[in-house]
């Protein structure tokens, strides 16, 4: 009868809540499910195959990540804004009001990221952001600093409100961190700027799900005035009584009379370059460390230069670009742009999509109703890659694809443009 009854846990409501409609099962199951997981009730596929709630939670897992490969959990979703918040002069937190029905979609482990797309004078603009709250507190929130001409900063920052819906695309990224309950190690972190936005959510669930570990990070602002959740990091600090460790860098400042420090902050005045990271990893506990670089492409360079001059392994190094790929295209930049019809190959099938050349490949073929893979639209994550089979395009950036492949005809999508009036691409190669 298991497949009947919505599987057997489903099943379970009716008798712990015999009141809730049979068409709400599922929803209350996706809202309690942690409480009844942690007591251990039974449980059981739809195939009767009993189940502990560890094999549970493994299987879903599974399942999820499955979901994700097939390309299944991709699909984007209206989401309504539920609160903007004010960080900094130039970036505001959005908030997102996820239906019940959606908790299960946009579930995310600490450091992943979403796609989010709004109309902006009568034109999809994409961009992605990454998650900046735990994970497990089902709270999606992103946060957006303006950059100069930006097109979705600027109206994220004056005239996004809530109550507005947006598109969203369900959470995705590998920069990321699996919390152990049973682990003891040691985290540390380098952000700059908005790269703060993964790493908060890293070490906050990490520290929040492992009481047996400790954290150290790194942050780079110009000053006291431009350090975004400059508030949650100090309340964060005495939350953890001493396992979070927080050095701020502040570039252009000698004194700040703006920035205030917990017991468990400190300030310092400069640039935070190799010199200083060096003197860091004097500590021997940061060279055993694991860590986390979230910035621009020379910052990130660089620690990774000191961290193996201090055989800190490379597996214990993770790094997320943040670029600014938030800016209008000057016409110079679109000098050899043309009018085209793009022929797009995507597991099999060829479809024509026409573009007035301003839109990116990928913008053409998601507005033309294909289901192309890609996740940042920055030019770094590597997932919109495909390969021109016919006609030329201009790649405005590249940071995830080598010379080698660039030279067999490989392109970033979400860069390129056509500069002929027609242009094949080949997701499948």
């Amino acid at each position: 009868m298991n497949p009947l009854m919505l599987y057997q846990n489903y099943h379970l409501v009716h008798h712990i809540h015999p009141t809730i409609p049979f068409y709400r099962y599922v929803q209350v199951w996706r809202r309690t499910e942690s409480d009844f997981l942690d007591r251990d009730v039974p449980i059981a596929t739809a195939w009767g195959t009993e189940l502990s709630p560890a094999e549970y939670r493994a299987w879903r897992r599974i399942t999820a990540d499955h979901a994700r490969d097939a390309g299944l959990s991709h699909r984007p979703h209206r989401l309504r804004v539920a609160e903007i918040r004010r960080l900094t002069p130039d970036s505001v937190s959005i908030t997102f009001d996820v239906p019940d029905d959606l908790r299960e979609t946009f579930r995310f482990a600490p450091g992943q990221n979403v796609v989010v797309a709004a109309e902006i004078d009568g034109e999809t603009v994409r961009r992605n952001y990454s998650i900046c709250t735990t994970a497990g507190s089902g709270v999606l929130r992103v946060a957006v600093r303006l950059t100069e001409g930006g097109r979705f900063s600027t109206y994220a920052g004056t005239t996004l409100a809530p109550g507005d819906e947006l598109v969203v695309t369900p959470p995705s990224g590998q920069f990321t961190l699996t919390p152990d309950p049973g682990a003891r190690r040691h985290i540390a972190a380098v952000a700059a700027g908005s790269g703060i936005t993964p790493v908060i959510s890293i070490l906050a669930s990490a520290l929040d799900a492992e009481p047996g570990s400790r954290a150290t990070l790194l942050y780079a602002n110009r000053d006291a005035g431009s350090t975004m959740f400059a508030d949650e990091l100090a309340m964060l600090t005495r939350r953890f009584e001493g396992r979070l460790t927080v050095v701020h860098y502040h570039s252009r400042a000698t004194s700040d009379a703006a920035a205030t420090a917990t017991e468990h902050e400190e300030i310092r005045y400069g640039r935070l370059d190799a010199e200083r990271l060096r003197e860091h990893l004097g500590e021997p506990r940061l060279q055993d460390a694991e860590w986390f670089l979230c910035g621009p492409p020379a910052m990130l360079d660089v620690a990774e230069t000191v961290l193996g001059e201090h055989a800190v392994p490379a597996g214990q190094v993770r790094r997320e670009l943040f670029v600014a790929p938030d800016q209008q295209l000057d016409d110079a930049a679109l000098a050899d742009v043309v009018p085209a019809i793009v022929t797009l190959t995507r597991r099999g099938e060829r479809t024509e999509v026409r573009t007035a050349g301003t839109a990116s490949i990928l913008e053409a073929a998601l507005d033309g109703g294909v289901d192309v893979p890609y996740l940042c639209a920055g030019g770094i994550c590597g997932t919109c890659r495909a390969v021109v089979v016919d006609g030329t395009v201009d790649m405005q950036q590249n940071y995830a694809l080598s010379a080698d492949e660039v030279r067999a005809g490989a392109v970033l999508t979400c860069q390129s443009r056509p500069t002929s009036p027609t242009v094949g691409v080949d997701f499948d190669r």
